[in-house]
């Protein structure tokens, strides 16, 4: 488990439900939801199928286990590509939480179940036209009779409003009390006097509703009231303050995501020694990664979370221990920055976004990937007794070969598709979840570290000063890169289109001077020829992982023209592996 990952096994499986169903099915649809501005019931329905609204109920109620961390997880990893979509899980948890928190067996059990199916939608009614945060200045008011509630006025600015078939509603039962004197029901869609208004025209999230609903002479039966007799206010704001802490989520953590990395790409383009404006130069160091202490990230905070009064410094400390030279890094960049120098990164701290996309194409990984010849190890200074580390494994090809030759094999990967393949293919090697940021390994636990094609996506201070830690002294760190050598079997308008798409996302290029400020002697390189032979099929799968194409959201299109290029046959692949190797002094 990653020391600063919250998430149990079970929780990151969930996680990793939720990010496939939001690239792969939702991610194809946002832009036509927020142009038709149409509510997106195919999302609700892939909900549905897939139990996604589960997350937020406890069993008893038709859920899989209530858990807030895991709410916002949902929240985020969907907003990340549609926020309307998001959205959706959002208000559900807002517009339950005073049934949660306030309703009694039966109001549960009558409908949190359909809730937790998704079979209902629900809304949360408390802003009037004349009352926001100011709620004791509502109009609305319910006046009992008999053995039901008579409810009068109407709110403004409810999201689903039209959609939902429960709201939590509030109004005043005793209007002379002010705040004391608000009650909480739920309210159907198809109750009497119950009606839904005007839908407000929207600049963005325009596929969620947000209108007008009205109560005129609406009757709910007085077991609809949330709580204990009339005075709802102390169960109204809990649900408010959650359900609006779980909404900045969604804006801050979802929707910021994607285009720091845009903006990131468009700065980079540029001079080093222009002026960044102390703001611009933040964001695009949380971008990039790079920790300089100040970074609101879940798993910095769960130190905070869980370490009572003054242990929270000594947690920090063992935090720095395990990062290597973080701290020094990061004092380093603050000094720079206070001094005017951007001293930005040109690459992103850990797997990117793009990196990310291997886990859509892990069966294309394992099949169209070269594989590694022995060969190379005979050139490294490593006995075959060694504990070794694949770090950033993918689905094992090098994994393999180290297992042949080596003792101890360990292999980490962060990505749960790759690393289901990784297991299965390799069952002699340890494999853990781990990023190169946070290498869950002890102190000069292994004799080498070895890093096949990957190198790139973790090329930063952090990642060498993490390898330094858990590699002993006289150990090796070996870099392994696969390349295609001329004459190419492939026919040139197929090799042309993949120059062309290669061309478009390149990824920068690895700072020169990363080990000079890590403790490792003279680099050595070296290199082994050997030959890669394909089917079509094979050529094909090789295209489909390659993150430049594998992080497309026109991918099927894409593949789809590449095939047309490519003609049936074998292919001969000459290749050659490079290895630059150096020693832990």
């Amino acid at each position: 488990m990653q020391l600063f990952d919250p998430l149990t096994e079970e929780q990151r499986e969930i996680r990793e439900l939720i990010r496939e169903l939001a690239r792969e099915r939702i991610a194809p649809r946002a832009a036509e939801i927020d142009k038709s501005a149409e509510f997106p019931w195919d999302v609700v329905e892939l909900y549905r199928e897939n139990e996604v609204f589960g997350i937020l109920y406890d069993e008893e109620y038709g859920g899989i286990g209530a858990s807030s961390l895991m709410t916002l997880v949902a929240i985020e990893e969907v907003s990340k590509v549609c926020a309307t979509s998001g959205l959706i899980i959002a208000v559900q948890e807002l517009g339950s939480l005073g049934l949660k928190l306030a309703g009694n067996d039966e109001q549960k059990q009558r409908c949190l179940p359909k809730l937790a199916s998704g079979e209902w939608l629900t809304a949360y009614a408390l802003t009037e036209p004349g009352s926001g945060s100011d709620s004791a200045a509502m109009r609305t008011t319910a006046r009992r009779d008999g053995d039901e509630y008579v409810l009068n006025g109407g709110k403004r600015f409810i999201t689903n409003a039209g959609v939902a078939s429960l709201y939590t509603v509030f109004a005043k039962t005793d209007p002379s009390a002010g705040h004391s004197g608000i009650s909480a029901f739920v309210v159907e869609s198809d109750a009497p006097g119950f009606e839904v208004g005007r839908i407000e025209p929207k600049m963005g999230i325009k596929g969620s509703t947000t209108g007008e609903v009205f109560f005129n002479d609406c009757r709910v039966p007085a077991t609809n009231l949330l709580g204990e007799g009339d005075d709802g206010q102390a169960d109204r704001a809990a649900p408010a303050d959650r359900g609006e802490a779980r909404r900045h989520g969604d804006a801050v953590r979802g929707r910021a995501r994607p285009p720091l990395p845009m903006r990131a790409d468009d700065r980079r383009g540029r001079r080093r020694d222009e002026d960044l404006r102390d703001g611009e130069a933040l964001l695009l160091r949380r971008c990039d990664g790079r920790d300089d202490g100040r970074r609101a990230d879940p798993r910095r905070l769960r130190l905070h979370l869980r370490v009572p009064g003054g242990a929270h410094d000594a947690r920090r400390e063992d935090h720095a221990d395990l990062r290597g030279n973080e701290r020094g890094a990061a004092a380093g960049d603050r000094a720079r920055d206070a001094e005017g120098e951007s001293s930005l990164s040109s690459r992103g701290s850990g797997l990117t976004e793009r990196a990310r996309s291997f886990d859509r194409a892990a069966a294309e990984y394992e099949r169209g990937r070269p594989g590694w010849p022995p060969a190379v190890l005979d050139l490294l200074p490593v006995a075959d007794d060694a504990s070794v580390l694949d770090l950033g494994a993918g689905t094992g090809k090098l994994t393999r070969v180290l297992a042949q030759r080596y003792a101890r094999v360990i292999a980490i990967e962060p990505l749960a598709e790759l690393r289901a393949v990784l297991a299965g293919r390799v069952p002699e090697a340890e494999v853990r979840d781990g990023r190169a940021e946070s290498i869950p390994l002890g102190d000069a636990e292994v004799d080498a570290v070895f890093v096949g094609q990957a190198f790139h996506w973790f090329a930063n201070d952090v990642a060498v000063g993490e390898i330094a830690r858990v590699l002993r002294a006289g150990g090796v760190l070996a870099l392994l890169w696969n390349h295609a050598v001329e004459p190419s079997p492939l026919p040139d308008a197929y090799r042309q289109r993949l120059s062309e798409l290669h061309d478009a996302a390149r990824t920068p290029p690895i700072d020169e001077h990363i080990f000079e400020r890590a403790p490792f002697g003279e680099e050595h390189e070296d290199s082994v020829p050997h030959e890669q032979v394909s089917d079509r099929d094979d050529v094909l799968a090789f295209a489909a992982s390659v993150s430049w194409i594998a992080s497309r959201d026109d991918r099927a299109q894409i593949l789809a023209e590449l095939a047309r290029l490519l003609p049936e046959g074998r292919y001969v692949f000459p290749m050659r592996t490079e290895v630059t190797w150096a020693i832990r002094v």
